[in-house]
């Protein structure tokens, strides 16, 4: 777990988590004594979980920081290369959607119109204290072809590697769940909520995925222009 975090540990007390007394000006869980913020990383958060996943009882940390809570909502944050492998179609390669590390979008910036704009949806897996676990990004890489239900993993930063003991492996999670139909829910720019099939159209789910018709200047096979996203995608 990294030493961020994520949105939702910033909104708790929105939440009704009053309880959850977070002091961010403390470290997660390093420190001697251990931060006050360990005894509340356990703190199950029912509205941050699914009710239709089965998630494994035993959930994970070592040392002082043990049994984090799930949370399986991820924040969107767009539809962007990050592999190299799309320079030849003129693919965005930062973040362009709504959450994102140090985002601050404001509704002015949703060009694309908030109604089309997903802000958060459906994930596997994550834990609501870990900043990682905080976003997806929408993009079919060479390494996870798919867009829904699948992950992949990232080679953890040097701060990881703590008390000399090798880092573990970074997985990252894309949107997906365990919904009847294979539907994934999600919640736009707008506030308003939204279900989809997995089966949406690949260009389609990157156009809803960011904010400011970041996709128009893509040159894709046959002339597609992946941002003509109409009201009933």
């Amino acid at each position: 777990m990294p030493p961020e975090w994520g949105w939702q540990a910033i909104i708790l007390s929105n939440m009704g988590e009053g309880t959850i007394t977070l002091d961010f000006a403390q470290p997660k869980f390093i420190g001697n004594p251990p931060s006050q913020n360990e005894q509340y990383i356990r703190t199950v958060v029912q509205s941050y979980v699914c009710p239709s996943l089965s998630l494994p009882s035993a959930r994970p940390g070592t040392g002082v920081s043990q049994g984090w809570a799930y949370g399986t909502y991820r924040g969107c944050m767009g539809a962007y290369d990050t592999s190299g492998q799309f320079a030849n179609v003129n693919a965005p390669t930062t973040p362009n959607g709504m959450l994102f590390l140090n985002s601050a979008v404001r509704m002015g910036d949703v060009t694309d119109g908030t109604s089309n704009t997903i802000m958060l949806g459906d994930s596997p897996l994550g834990y609501w204290a870990d900043g990682y676990s905080c976003c997806v990004r929408v993009w079919d890489d060479p390494g996870h072809t798919d867009l829904f239900d699948t992950w992949w993993a990232a080679a953890p930063p040097a701060y990881l590697n703590l008390q000399g003991n090798p880092p573990p492996q970074l997985n990252f999670f894309s949107f997906g769940g365990s919904h009847s139909g294979g539907l994934v829910c999600l919640a736009l720019a707008d506030g308003s909520t939204k279900t989809i099939a997995k089966s949406i159209d690949k260009n389609v789910m990157k156009a809803v995925s960011t904010r400011n018709g970041a996709l128009r200047s893509m040159t894709l096979q046959g002339g597609v222009n992946p941002e003509n996203v109409t009201d009933t995608w």
